[in-house]
């Protein structure tokens, strides 16, 4: 390669270096259902996802102008390697039953959702030849970086009861539990519940004589919610490394104090809501 007395870079050098990634995807998912008796069902919904993705990085020394007068002790590898799997697991038990101008369905239902991530880098350099740059292991120096590990779980168990009553009036209660591994081992449960009710105007016989009137429905619904939305390990005592060093040991500062009382019932809210929804018949 030329580098005409040192008077230019020649920019064909990168084309020495090599840079290698490969990546893996998998998503599936499965809905089953089977009925155990005429008015309960059973249902079973799951899917998981796999990501891996992988790169390499050499840079031998041979790409640069022979004149600084490098080795093979400066050329360079470096790898990079993430990977994330996550599963979610649904089973739920449904029961209907109707008799009369009474109608009623219930639902039973648990969640259960991991996810794990890793994470890590590693650089080496120093090395006898570039013919041992691609094995990491053959670096005289190695250099890793943080290799992070995300761990995740979820669990829930919920319960549904609607009642309907001459297919006009209908009441919906709600209640569930959940745990997040992302608040304080303390508290890491909190309950919530809803209920609602609503009537179908339209279905009454004294509604029907109104010619363009096709639906009419006033609802009402009160409860609470909350997620867990807030990161992983928030709850933790975490620390930075500090760039200042002491007696050649490298410091770290605290970045957040132990919370081991955050509890899933501190990002909760309460909401109601009110609504009439009318809608007109089509020409």
């Amino acid at each position: 390669m030329n580098w005409e007395n040192n008077t230019f870079t020649n920019p064909l050098g990168v084309f020495k270096s090599e840079y290698l990634n490969s990546s893996n995807f998998i998503n599936s998912g499965a809905q089953i259902s089977y009925r155990l008796f005429p008015f309960i069902t059973l249902k079973f919904n799951g899917g998981l996802t796999y990501q891996n993705f992988e790169e390499f990085s050499l840079k031998p020394h041979t790409m640069y102008n022979p004149s600084s007068g490098l080795t093979s002790a400066s050329s360079t590898s470096f790898k990079n390697s993430s990977s994330t799997f996550s599963y979610i697991l649904e089973p739920q038990l449904v029961a209907n039953q109707s008799w009369g101008n009474h109608s009623l369905e219930m639902l039973l239902g648990t969640t259960l959702q991991q996810s794990e991530t890793n994470q890590g880098s590693i650089q080496g350099y120093g090395f006898e030849s570039n013919a041992l740059i691609q094995n990491l292991g053959a670096a005289k120096t190695k250099v890793i970086s943080d290799q992070v590990r995300n761990q995740y779980y979820y669990n829930a168990a919920f319960a549904r009861i609607n009642y309907q009553f001459m297919k006009r009036y209908i009441v919906n209660l709600t209640g569930r539990r959940d745990g997040s591994s992302r608040f304080g081992p303390d508290n890491r449960f909190g309950n919530f519940g809803a209920v609602g009710a609503a009537w179908l105007v339209s279905e009454e016989s004294w509604m029907k004589n109104i010619p363009w009137l096709n639906f009419a429905k006033i609802r009402g619904s009160v409860g609470t919610s909350g997620n867990d939305r807030i990161g992983d390990y928030q709850y933790l005592n975490t620390y930075t490394i500090s760039s200042n060093i002491y007696n050649n040991i490298t410091a770290l500062n605290p970045s957040r104090l132990l919370q081991s009382q955050f509890q899933l019932g501190e990002n909760t809210q309460k909401r109601s809501s009110t609504g009439i929804i009318i809608s007109e018949k089509q020409n």
